[in-house]
């Protein structure tokens, strides 16, 4: 079974909500073989979002399950914005991302260079202390592109990444909460997904239930190598995917 719970048809904000803007991610969800697609657009365009256009849009496509979701960055997110977008009816799931570490948006390639004017251990601390604090707000369901810090290549501190994503882990496992494998790191100078199969091999051992995600902006990125990511989540030793109904994990055979 192929899921895609992380794609974004709003893009970052220059995307529409028309049936022919629409309908191909669901042609694309349909040719890739997924039984599920995880709408997670962000939470500043949530209120643009229009229900009714992806629902007729999917009517298109009935063998592709529509699932409603948000992708919240609690490194960013006002108060304001997080309430408007966890009110939203008709919620099935929530990714909780980090994208920022004070005012940069790390993983902006036109603000990369800022990695080498700074101390690569303080900003993986940095960055995994804000993915430990989203943990603990019990706000989402997911944790979207785990090491997302790494896409840049930047390299390894000294103390190993397991240093950080250690804490992390527990923190997800306290919470009950679902890590994301996501795809769109094999597309970065990482050129691996998220989490790396050292931090999955760990999620496995702490026996942390996993979904599938694209991270997709466009049509053509639907469903972008997640066979890739079940290949490689049986291979770590998983034999479930995490699906979500209403904010309620429910776990399928893959």
């Amino acid at each position: 079974m192929l899921v895609d719970y992380h794609v974004h048809t709003l893009g970052h904000g220059e995307c529409g909500n028309s049936l022919e803007e629409l309908i191909p991610f669901f042609r694309e969800a349909s040719q890739q073989g997924l039984a599920h697609l995880g709408i997670a657009d962000h939470t500043q365009l949530a209120p643009r979002r229009v229900v009714s256009a992806l629902r007729q849009a999917n009517t298109y496509f009935p063998e592709v399950e529509l699932k409603l979701g948000l992708e919240l960055d609690l490194s960013r997110d006002t108060e304001e914005e997080l309430k408007l977008a966890l009110d939203m009816p008709e919620l099935d799931f929530v990714i909780g991302s980090v994208h920022y570490i004070g005012d940069w948006l790390f993983n902006n390639p036109a603000l990369q260079e800022e990695f080498k004017r700074r101390d690569l251990s303080t900003v993986y601390e940095q960055y995994y202390n804000r993915l430990l604090y989203a943990c603990g707000t019990r706000l989402v369901d997911v944790v979207g592109h785990f090491d997302l810090i790494k896409l840049f290549n930047p390299g390894i501190p000294p103390e190993g990444i397991m240093h950080y994503a250690e804490p992390v882990l527990k923190a997800i496992k306290d919470a009950d909460l679902c890590v994301e494998i996501n795809t769109s790191g094999l597309y970065q100078p990482v050129a691996e997904m998220y989490p790396s199969e050292e931090i999955l091999r760990r999620c496995y051992e702490y026996r942390l239930p996993v979904t599938f995600g694209s991270d997709a902006h466009t049509p053509e990125e639907v469903g972008r190598d997640i066979s890739l990511a079940r290949q490689l989540a049986k291979k770590v030793g998983y034999r479930q995917v995490a699906t979500f109904a209403k904010r309620r994990r429910i776990m399928l055979f893959f």
